[in-house]
C-alpha cells in the first residue's frame, strides 16, 4: 500500500491490493474507491479528475504493469493515457498542477502536463527533463508543497549521482497561477473540468534554474528527504541522525539525533514557518524544535509497524494527520490504545482525536505536543 497527499494538504490517494481509494481529509470523508485490481502506486492532479496509477505488475490481480504509468480520467472510469517506461516505475507525483515526475531507480522523468480542449483526452504530457540519479530503491524526490504564493518556480530536492548526494533546483514556469484552482473546487465532479479550464500553462516556456546546488549530506545512502523553501533535511540509512541544511548557504546548519541504534526512517515534514520537523518509523514518530534545537525531542512509540502518512493540518503548526492501513487485529489494537490514551487526562501521549473511515484511522494530535520541550 502507497499513501500520497496532495498540495494542499486535503485529498490524500491510497493504493492497495484492491485499487485505490481517495479521501477529503478537510472532513475526513471516503470519497470513492475503485476496485479495478491491485494499485502499486496513485497520485492525483490537484482536485480533478486525472489520476496516475501503477499497476503491481505481479499476479492475475494486477490492474496493469508496474512499468507503465496509466493516466486514469475518473469521469470515463478508464486509462486514457499510457506512459511506458523499460523498467518498474518506483515513485511517481503531480507537482502542483502543471508538472509529473516518475521516478525510477537510477533516473527521473519530468513532464509538462497542460489542460488542451482541443487533444482528444483534454490533456497533454510532454517530457521536458530528465535527470540521472544515484541507486534510488526509494523513488525520494519533494519538490516544496508549501511554496504555494510562488507562480514562477518549484523548488525539489533529489538525490544526487554520488552515495548520499542530494541535488535541489527549481522548475521555472513564468506562468501565473490565478488565484482561484484551475482545475476547479470540487473534487471528481460528474462534467470533465479538464476540457473547460483554462491551459494550465504554456508549455514552451519552462526552463530550469541553472544555479542548482549538489551537495554530500551523508556518507551512506539516502532513504528519505523533505524540502521547505530552502530547508532540505535528509537521513541516511542509519536512522541516527537527521540533517539538516541551508541550500543557500550550502551548509548544513542542524544534526539531530534521533536515537541511538539503527531504524527505517519512513518520512520527514517540516512544519508550515519551519520551526518544527516530525520524522517517524514503522515504530515511532519524533518531533523536533528546530527553534531549540539542543531541547530534547518528543518521541512516541508504537507496539506494532504501520504504513503512516503525516500532514500538517494547518498553518499554526497545531495538528497533523496519520493515516494507518487498518486490518482488523491491527486495528482493534491500535484503536483500544488510542482510544485509552484520549480518555487518559494524565497521559504522555499526544492525540486529542480518533476518527476511523472504513480501512483508514485518522488521528488528529494536539496536546502534549504543543507544550515547551524539556531539557
Amino acid at each position: 500500500m502507497s499513501i500520497q497527499i496532495n498540495q494542499s494538504y486535503n485529498i490524500a490517494t491510497i493504493a492497495h491490493n484492491a485499487g485505490f481509494s481517495i479521501y477529503n481529509l478537510n472532513s475526513i470523508i471516503h470519497l470513492k474507491t475503485h476496485n479495478i485490481g491491485s494499485i502499486k502506486l496513485c497520485s492525483i492532479l490537484a482536485r480533478s479528475n486525472i489520476i496516475a496509477l501503477v499497476g503491481a505488475g505481479q499476479g492475475r490481480n494486477s490492474f496493469g504493469s508496474s512499468n507503465t504509468v496509466y493516466i486514469w480520467d475518473d469521469i470515463t472510469k478508464e486509462p486514457i493515457i499510457n506512459i511506458h517506461f523499460k523498467t518498474h516505475i518506483i515513485n511517481i507525483q503531480f507537482i502542483r498542477d502543471s508538472h509529473f515526475i516518475v521516478c525510477l531507480n537510477n533516473m527521473i522523468y519530468m513532464y509538462k502536463c497542460w489542460a488542451n480542449p482541443n487533444h482528444k483526452y483534454s490533456i497533454e504530457f510532454s517530457l521536458i527533463e530528465t535527470l540521472n540519479t544515484y541507486d534510488n530503491p526509494y523513488g525520494i524526490f519533494e519538490y516544496d508543497k508549501l511554496d504555494v504564493f510562488n507562480n514562477y518556480s518549484i523548488s525539489y530536492i533529489t538525490l544526487g549521482n554520488q552515495q548520499g548526494q542530494i541535488y535541489y533546483n527549481k522548475l521555472l514556469t513564468n506562468t501565473l497561477l490565478t488565484n482561484t484552482p484551475v482545475l476547479g473546487n470540487t473534487l471528481l465532479t460528474n462534467t470533465p473540468v479538464l476540457g473547460n479550464t483554462p491551459v494550465l500553462g504554456d508549455k514552451f516556456n519552462f526552463h530550469n534554474d541553472k544555479t542548482d546546488v549538489m551537495l554530500i549530506a551523508h556518507k551512506s545512502p539516502i532513504v528519505c528527504l523533505t524540502i521547505n523553501g530552502y530547508l532540505v533535511a535528509t537521513a541516511s540509512a542509519y536512522g541516527t541522525h537527521i540533517h539538516i541544511y541551508d541550500m543557500v548557504m550550502k551548509t548544513q546548519i542542524h544534526k539531530l539525533r534521533r536515537g541511538f541504534t539503527s531504524s527505517n526512517i519512513n518520512g520527514l515534514l517540516f512544519s508550515h514557518d519551519s520551526t518544527f520537523i516530525i520524522c517517524y518509523t514503522d515504530f515511532s514518530i519524533h518531533r523536533f524544535n528546530l527553534a531549540k534545537p539542543e531541547t530534547k525531542h518528543i518521541s512516541y512509540e508504537f507496539e506494532l509497524p504501520l504504513n503512516m502518512k503525516i500532514s500538517w493540518l494547518d498553518n499554526n503548526n497545531s495538528a497533523f494527520i496519520i493515516l494507518y492501513n487498518g486490518q482488523n487485529t491491527i486495528s482493534n489494537t491500535i484503536s483500544n490504545t488510542i482510544s485509552n490514551t484520549i480518555s487518559n487526562k494524565n497521559s504522555k501521549y499526544f492525540w486529542k482525536s480518533m476518527k476511523i473511515v472504513d480501512d483508514v484511522f485518522t488521528l488528529t494530535g494536539f496536546g502534549q505536543l504543543l507544550k515547551p520541550d524539556i531539557k
